[in-house]
């Protein structure tokens, strides 16, 4: 966090495509999936102490209670429960943004039309109703979207969707298909930096997306967005 605090611009994951780009510093934004109660004494003091905002993404059906969905058993979260309403409204006040994670964090794309609008809907108004306050965008658990989920997500009022893809990213990006790279405490340095120079993105991108593309026409920094999903 401190090399992010020193070398990039650190913006709200909100304004990832609206924030004024410095030429001299790439634009980073950072974000949490499931809200697991133990980012409260993990990461919030590190984040408060160097002034980074960063974005809590919640599975709103499942507010102080353990995750109900499948976590494998090597994950150091299984045992931890999700935050409750009163630490979600905290952090809130504190200046963190919080975003849907639906409710119950299904596989949104192999959902039907009536559970799948019930989970992006419902999970709004919930937040809504904590935060007094309405909730702009939703991460999709476990990356799992197609164009039915993006319409769906769009109908229920969703400005900003997020997906766990690194691909490349820049302002032409659909709004709902904002891609994000994963972190884990377990990277080196050196692959910190990979990832946060888009270095991963564009191998992706030249390898899968556009091989034959003219590269020096991509967006130098393609603006990553860090994440810890699940």
């Amino acid at each position: 966090m401190k090399y992010l605090a020193q070398k990039y611009a650190v913006v709200k994951p909100s304004a990832i495509k609206t924030a004024p780009l410095d030429p001299s510093r790439c634009c980073v934004a950072i974000t949490f999936d499931d809200a697991f109660a133990n980012l409260l004494d993990n990461a919030l003091p590190v984040l408060k102490a160097l002034h980074l905002p960063a974005a809590i993404c919640t599975p709103a059906g499942n507010l102080g209670q353990m995750p109900r969905w499948h976590i494998a058993d090597s994950c150091d979260d299984k045992n931890v429960s999700i935050i409750n309403a009163q630490q979600l409204s905290q952090l809130d006040k504190d200046g963190f943004e919080i975003f849907s994670h639906s409710m119950s964090h299904p596989e949104l794309a192999i959902l039907d039309d009536a559970v799948l609008a019930y989970e992006l809907t419902c999970s709004k108004q919930l937040l809504r109703d904590i935060l007094a306050h309405e909730v702009i965008a939703i991460s999709y658990p476990h990356g799992s979207f197609d164009d039915r989920v993006i319409t769906a997500a769009k109908k229920a009022g969703y400005q900003l969707g997020f997906t766990i893809e690194p691909t490349m990213f820049d302002t032409s990006t659909n709004d709902l298909q904002i891609p994000r790279t994963f972190v884990s405490p377990a990277d080196s340095l050196l692959k910190f930096k990979l990832k946060t120079t888009g270095a991963y993105q564009v191998l992706k991108y030249k390898k899968l997306f556009r091989p034959k593309a003219n590269l020096e026409k991509a967006v130098l920094c393609p603006q990553p967005i860090f994440t810890d999903p699940k």
